[in-house]
Parts: structure tokens; C-alpha cells; sequence
């Protein structure tokens, strides 16, 4: 329960940096991920750019989340490192 507690106080806080982050939208979550969201045709851009910083997210080609993709809740340092190279990219 420990490491539950860790994951969702990291998830929280990773969704409240994402919230500061003009043209992202992160979707409430209850799992150990986030879902984001940007423009059209936005998110395929920002993944490819974060990709080449060495920060993988899982990208959605369907429908109704081609905008989007999912971030997994991981350690503060990789918030922090997944926060600060999506800043420079959007």
C-alpha cells in the first residue's frame, strides 16, 4: 500500500505540473498514467520531439485519441525530466 500511496501522490502532482503547461490537457486518471492531450495534429509532433530527448510516452494512433498520448506515472526525478523536456517542445 506503501508503494500505491507513492504512485498516486506522484500521479497528483504530475497532473498538477501538466495543468501549468498552456496547450496540454491531462485527463483525471485513477490509473498509474495520464492521458494528454493537444491540437490537431499536435500530439504526433510533441512525440516524436520528446522521443528525441530520450523520454518515451506511448502514443495513440486510434480515432478517437489521435491527439493524445499516455504517460506513465514513474519517479519524481522522471516527472521532473518528462515535465521539463515538455515545456521546451510546447
Amino acid at each position: 500500500l506503501k508503494n500505491v500511496q507513492k504512485i498516486v501522490d506522484e500521479r497528483d502532482r504530475m497532473a498538477a505540473l501538466l495543468k501549468e503547461i498552456s496547450g496540454v490537457t491531462a485527463w483525471p486518471s485513477f490509473g498509474n498514467f495520464i492521458l494528454c492531450q493537444f491540437a490537431p495534429g499536435r500530439a504526433k509532433q510533441v512525440f516524436q520531439q520528446l522521443a528525441s530527448r530520450g523520454i518515451f510516452v506511448r502514443d495513440f494512433s486510434t480515432q478517437r485519441l489521435e491527439d493524445c498520448f499516455r504517460v506513465a506515472v514513474g519517479t519524481p526525478a522522471e516527472t521532473d525530466a518528462f515535465i521539463a523536456a515538455l515545456r521546451e517542445v510546447v
